[in-house]
């Protein structure tokens, strides 16, 4: 297998990585359950040599600084997969890798196929299951690499989701979902909910879908935490829905006084009661764009002036970068990195 460092290995002992940019490489990963090669990213603390580049790209949103093609300096490491969004991508949320590998993890991401951004596809998107599959085949890919896999502490392996993601995370960590709930919900909320409308049209007909493979358990058993930031298509979950779930779970919700939304809230969608032992991270004032990076300059005045909807404005009284550095100082806790 081609290493996915390329051989860049650092072989000194690691030293505090913290205050350091992270170092970062493109990966391609093969994925048999759709008979093509998908992109994804790796982040991991950076040694000697590479190339500082910032990533990012896009009219909207920030970019941030990596060393890329760094060496990676040998110890011994974390691992967090994360899972995009519907419609969205590694991009705005770029800050979590970034972030945990400046703390001293190493971060995998994968583009999940049908919910890019610009390319998706809800009739697609909502079998499920095919995103813990992509998971899969990333974690075997960094798992049996020569190079990094005998670098990664298996005992430390988390799966992080936003949005839609945190459906995708929590089946990967363990828990079933109910398809049931979830098309009475859209029969309850319709257009107040995101992607109702387009999973109840006819056309795509989120009710017709099959309640067994919608419900089935898609556990990966490398994962031993799981952290999930507005999880979306999570309504109706029971005990039985998480018993086999893993043990350390974090929850992390935004609203803007008694504003949410209503496809994400875990009260809402009764994933918190659910879940009474797990870790809860609650930020209020904060709303869906509180987990994007900030915006360039520029952008916010000029999206006002379009009438477009306000992804760089924050809740007054909030601000994303905090909000950010406490869920990544969260998670940094759940694997025991300083």
């Amino acid at each position: 297998m081609k290493s996915i460092l390329a051989s860049a290995l650092l072989t000194v002992v690691a030293t505090a990585a913290s205050a350091q940019t992270p170092g970062h490489r493109p990966l391609e990963i093969d994925m048999p359950h759709f008979g093509e090669t998908v992109g994804g990213n790796i982040f991991y603390p950076a040694g000697a040599g590479g190339t500082e580049e910032q990533f990012g790209r896009g009219p909207t949103f920030s970019r941030i600084p990596v060393m890329e093609g760094a060496e990676l300096v040998e110890g011994t490491y974390p691992l967090v997969l994360y899972s995009h969004d519907w419609n969205g991508g590694l991009g705005p949320q770029a800050w979590v890798l970034h972030g945990m590998a400046q703390r001293g993890a190493i971060g995998v991401h994968v583009d999940h196929k049908h919910t890019l951004w610009g390319s998706n596809d809800v009739g697609q998107a909502l079998n499920h299951w095919t995103r813990v599959q992509d998971l899969s085949e990333i974690l075997d890919h960094v798992l049996t690499d020569p190079e990094v896999g005998p670098m990664i502490d298996r005992s430390r392996i988390m799966v992080v989701g936003f949005g839609e993601g945190g459906l995708t995370a929590l089946s990967a960590a363990g828990a079933t979902a109910n398809l049931d709930a979830v098309v009475s919900a859209c029969e309850a909320n319709g257009s107040a909910m995101r992607y109702c409308d387009e999973m109840m049209a006819d056309d795509v007909n989120l009710a017709g879908y099959d309640p067994a493979a919608w419900n089935a358990s898609y556990k990966l058993d490398a994962i031993t935490s799981v952290a999930v930031i507005e999880p979306s298509l999570v309504y109706g979950f029971s005990a039985e829905n998480v018993e086999n779930l893993v043990d350390d779970v974090t929850l992390i919700s935004f609203k803007n006084g008694e504003e949410f939304d209503v496809a994400t809230d875990i009260d809402a969608s009764g994933l918190a009661a659910a879940l009474p032992n797990a870790t809860r991270l609650d930020f209020n004032p904060a709303y869906r764009f509180s987990a994007a990076l900030t915006c360039l300059d520029g952008v916010e005045e000029a999206l006002a002036e379009a009438g477009r909807f306000p992804v760089c404005t924050d809740p007054e009284g909030s601000d994303r970068t905090e909000i950010q550095g406490k869920i990544l100082d969260a998670l940094s806790s759940k694997l025991g990195l300083q």
